[in-house]
């Protein structure tokens, strides 16, 4: 029986030698792989594929696979559709037949044909890396752009200013796989500043005898929420294996949140001033910081696994800021309005580095 076996099969085998696999697996994004298994189980298979490549992956990569002259005997929806154990001694048998032959080749001298390496042939690390969803974070040492933060003056009026032209970013990063090579992303970071100002003045006069106290408690605070959202497309056939480089793109808001509280101190009984003063200098800092925003950028990513990945970009964004300040001063003898309109475009630059883990 097994002769006969061997016989029927030496066709197949010689065919297979020549690089014209008998099988074929179609990966989880339809791409179809000729190839040659060798072992089979519920959790993976290990094959012959290419230039005589061979490798071992999990179950998870594979939409559906065919061995041979049993047709389909794996899909995705139904699981497999014929038993294994046939199949399993099929695949052995053929396993020994091949072995045999390549044999009788090596003492007779003739040497194994060989197909050049094809894009269809190539099964990719990224083809083996099943994972749709990821979460890591983005580190930015060095972000050279302007944020605006709060400053008091030396008279305790409330004032702004636009410094650091230098700053640090943490970001967290999800995305999910839409199609191949592309996914969907989303960011969030969060930055804060608060400052406590208390001022105190005492004063001892001698002739006459007397004495002043006054002071000011102050709390300056501002923090921003940053959300992006975008596409990443990773490019995965002209770099070395476990590399990949993308692009991205996307669009964000900034949400600013200002705190501004003045406290006069020693001031027991409160002088009764006409003066009437109104100030939007909280809404004004919000509008300052809370711009939307346009990024284009580039990276690497480096993949230690199918689970983890380092990766390091550059990313540009555009911010159009508008803002509108007013002052109001009313007393009996006149009233004074101010206004201040302040507007700006500015490109800021990200330069950083951080981890993905796949899941």
């Amino acid at each position: 029986m097994k002769r006969l076996l061997l016989f029927a099969l030496i066709p197949i085998i010689t065919l297979a030698q020549g690089k014209s696999y008998p099988d074929t697996i179609i990966a989880h994004h339809s791409k179809v792989y000729p190839c040659r298994i060798l072992q089979i189980s519920p959790d993976g298979f290990k094959l012959v594929y290419g230039a005589n490549q061979q490798t071992i992956f999990s179950m998870r990569i594979a939409k559906s696979i065919m061995v041979e002259s049993f047709g389909t005997v794996y899909n995705r929806e139904d699981g497999f559709t014929t038993a294994l154990g046939p199949v399993q001694d099929y695949i052995n048998e053929r396993n020994k037949i091949y072995f045999e032959l390549n044999r009788m080749d090596s003492l007779a001298a003739i040497p194994a044909a060989k197909t050049p390496k094809t894009e269809g042939d190539s099964i990719s690390f990224f083809d083996e890396v099943g994972s749709n969803n990821s979460f890591g974070f983005f580190y930015s040492p060095l972000v050279q752009g302007k944020r605006v933060t709060l400053l008091r003056s030396y008279y305790n009026e409330s004032e702004y200013t636009i410094i650091d032209e230098f700053s640090t970013i943490v970001e967290s990063q999800f995305a999910t796989k839409l199609i191949d090579k592309m996914y969907l992303i989303f960011n969030v970071a969060y930055n804060a500043s608060t400052t406590k100002t208390r001022s105190e003045n005492h004063r001892v006069d001698f002739d006459p005898i007397g004495q002043a106290d006054s002071g000011k408690d102050q709390l300056s605070s501002l923090k921003i929420f940053t959300i992006e959202t975008g596409l990443k497309y990773y490019f995965t056939d002209f770099f070395p294996r476990q590399t990949r480089i993308y692009l991205s793109a996307g669009i964000g808001k900034k949400l600013a949140f200002v705190e501004n509280k003045n406290k006069e101190l020693f001031k027991d009984d409160p002088i009764n001033d006409e003066r009437k003063e109104t100030d939007n200098f909280d809404r004004f800092l919000e509008e300052l910081n809370s711009p939307f925003l346009l990024q284009l950028g580039f990276g690497a990513e480096y993949y230690f696994n199918k689970s983890l990945s380092v990766h390091s970009s550059i990313r540009f964004y555009y911010a159009s800021i508008s803002a509108n300040r007013k002052q109001t001063e009313l007393n009996e003898y006149r009233e004074i309005k101010r206004t201040v309109k302040y507007e700006s475009d500015e490109i800021n630059t990200h330069i950083g580095f951080g981890l993905n883990f796949y899941f």
